[in-house]
């Protein structure tokens, strides 16, 4: 949950939580403000027509005493028919106000200012009926007109005074509505500042300094490094730079490395082919001239083997290499390969340990030579001398070859680095460029082979490749062009 908070996504979901929050907290105290000033304003306007409406019966129920007591003493009998209009419109009213009443007390008011009415309105009517004294009508009507007046007068003093509650809950509202918006405001203020903070924090200056940090790299700075830190899209970001950074300083320590060996190992059989050339000419013997040319030939073949090494490196990585592979018999190219090499190197015992029959296998010759020649070589640099043993068997559908000397050995934790490009062992025991076994294994990649090494400090080392006796499982010719493993350093330009 927490790396899922630390990226991108995370800062923009954060982003869009507290927008959202503010907008849901200001929506819902708008929603609240607004149903509080619709309740006020409707409690205002039943109300006011509440009382209203109670101040029309009041009136309307005066000009019914006094019309009735006009038509008791005149006998006309044009008011008989106002005092009609005047009772139904106090029906009406009646019935009017019960749509504008609320529940409790005010409905009760209400209802007992209807029954009141309705008892003066029938006590009125009987005592004009009887021919009673006006007098005596006054007298017995008076205290039943009188309570419904009152509680008319209650009506509009509780309308009035629900009217004043609504007024101020409107007003309150106002005012908490304010507060709220103030504290919304100030909420969305400190959480987009706290935001802006949190982008320039995790965001921009990360951003910046990787940009600064890669600037300065293309400049020349190779010890230029990003900041590891921010989202954490830009912390992988700033490691992959960092990491491509350390693997381009340490492929140019080793290009610097290894043009430092080439010069100096190159020097050397230049040096030897010099003198060489120097006292030949101041030799007259024909066997010491002899035998001079035969060390200044084994310098020269040295020299030319470096020489293919670099520049096979190149083809393989320009992918220009390319396979022209055809059957022919392993047996007789081993037997070749011990026969020239015990003639240059006498101080050791190379042995072919060879089937009695052909071995035929299908591949590029040339190349196959390649990698035998570099197993052959480095058996005689790094073994004092001693046999050199080169066997080959088939096992299938598939060839095993093996060289294997009695010498120094490879110590364990090399073994893992001893095909890289550039890895040069034990310059003290035989100098080398340390391309050979590189392009070994990248021709033995390509026909569709694996190489092995068994080896023991001061017991020797053994070198097994493993080709399948059919060719490669491409078509030839083939471009030789092999992704390089892990650790591999980049060709030198």
């Amino acid at each position: 949950m927490r790396r899922h908070w630390t990226g991108l996504r995370g800062l923009f979901a954060l982003s869009a939580t507290i927008l959202l929050v503010v907008t849901l907290v200001s929506l819902l105290v708008l929603l609240g403000t607004a149903a509080v000033f619709q309740r006020s304003m409707e409690t205002v306007s039943r109300d006011t027509r509440s009382a209203a409406i109670a101040q029309e019966m009041e009136a309307a129920a005066l000009l019914y005493q006094r019309l009735a007591n006009l038509h008791q003493v005149s006998a006309d009998p044009g008011l008989e028919d106002e005092k009609a209009e005047v009772a139904a419109q106090l029906a009406r009213l009646s019935t009017e106000a019960a749509g504008f009443v609320g529940p409790g007390e005010e409905r009760a008011l209400l209802e007992r200012v209807a029954a009141t009415l309705a008892r003066y309105l029938q006590e009125r009517n009987r005592l004009d009926a009887s021919g009673a004294e006006l007098e005596d009508i006054i007298r017995q009507t008076n205290p039943v007109l009188s309570a419904a007046l009152a509680d008319l007068d209650s009506l509009r003093a509780l309308n009035d005074q629900q009217v004043q509650t609504a007024h101020r809950d409107a007003r309150q509202a106002q005012r908490l509505s304010g507060l709220f918006g103030l504290l919304a405001a100030m909420l969305l203020i400190v959480g987009l500042m706290g935001l802006a903070l949190l982008v320039r924090r995790r965001l921009f200056l990360p951003v910046v300094g990787l940009f600064e940090a890669m600037a300065a790299f293309r400049g020349g700075d190779l010890a230029a490094r990003g900041r590891v830190e921010g989202a954490r899209e830009l912390v992988e970001l700033t490691s992959m730079f960092n990491d491509m950074a350390e693997t381009v300083a340490r492929q140019r320590q080793a290009q610097l490395a290894f043009l430092a060996g080439v010069a100096h190992d190159l020097k050397n059989p230049l040096a030897t082919l010099k003198n060489g050339l120097y006292l030949m000419a101041l030799d007259d013997s024909p066997d010491s001239r002899s035998r001079r040319r035969g060390t200044l030939d084994h310098q020269l073949d040295q020299l030319s083997l470096m020489i293919d090494d670099v520049m096979d490196a190149g083809r393989i990585e320009a992918g220009a290499l390319e396979l022209r592979c055809r059957e022919f018999d392993l047996c007789r190219l081993i037997g070749t390969l011990v026969e020239s090499y015990g003639a240059v190197a006498p101080e050791h015992h190379l042995v072919g340990r060879l089937p009695g029959n052909p071995l035929h296998l299908v591949a590029d010759p040339l190349r196959v030579e390649q990698v035998l020649r570099n197993l052959i070589s480095n058996a005689i640099k790094y073994s004092p001398g001693g046999a050199v043993e080169v066997s080959a068997c088939r096992d299938g559908a598939l060839v095993q070859i093996s060289v294997r000397d009695h010498g120094v050995g490879i110590p364990p934790e090399e073994i893992a680095d001893i095909f890289l490009p550039f890895r040069r062992r034990r310059l003290n025991v035989a100098p080398g460029v340390g391309l050979g076994l590189s392009v070994v294994r990248r021709i033995v990649d390509a026909h569709g082979g694996s190489i092995e090494v068994d080896s023991r400090v001061d017991a020797g080392s053994t070198f097994t490749v493993t080709l399948p006796a059919a060719g490669p499982p491409t078509a030839r010719p083939t471009r030789l062009r092999t992704e390089p493993a892990p650790g591999d350093a980049m060709p030198v330009n």
